[in-house]
């Protein structure tokens, strides 16, 4: 199950199949297995091969996380159809919801955004948590400035 993924993990740590044996008190032969697949590790085996490789036991495990959740696929398919203004909108109105203003300015950048007519749009980003915004946040910055960047450009 981990065979060719603690293979990968090693070359890319720069570190022998030898010391990370060492390291976890394990013989040379057990990595050697593991990596083979004659034999599969304890889960406390593999938390400490995890922790001394610097990874996680998904990433040992070769388990690919999802990088977004689905209303943030959504809204991002949604951002990319947006037009300017609408970003620069969009933008006043996610940079207030997610700033430490004050409850009555963040009432404000409410009503920026019904100035988009899109519902969908503010539900889905009211459904993002803190870290989620920032990062929509950021997208809407980088599109506003690549499409700045164009137009410079003409």
């Amino acid at each position: 199950m981990i065979g060719k993924n603690l293979e990968n993990m090693l070359q890319k740590a720069k570190i022998k199949q030898k010391e990370l044996a060492k390291r976890i008190n394990l013989t040379p032969a057990a990595i050697n297995n593991y990596i083979k697949e004659k034999s599969e590790p304890n889960l406390k085996i593999l938390i400490d091969i995890a922790k001394e490789l610097n990874i996680t036991t998904d990433e040992l495990l070769g388990i690919e996380k999802k990088s977004e959740l689905p209303e943030h696929t959504k809204l991002i398919k949604k951002l990319n159809e947006l037009s300017e203004i609408e970003c620069h909108k969009l933008n006043i109105f996610a940079d207030g919801l997610i700033s430490n203003r004050p409850e009555e300015q963040k009432e404000k950048t409410y009503t920026i955004i019904k100035e988009i007519e899109n519902e969908e749009l503010n539900e889905m980003f009211s459904k993002l948590n803190f870290g989620e915004q920032n990062e929509v946040l950021g997208y809407i910055q980088k599109k506003i400035k690549l499409k700045e960047e164009e137009k410079d450009k003409k």
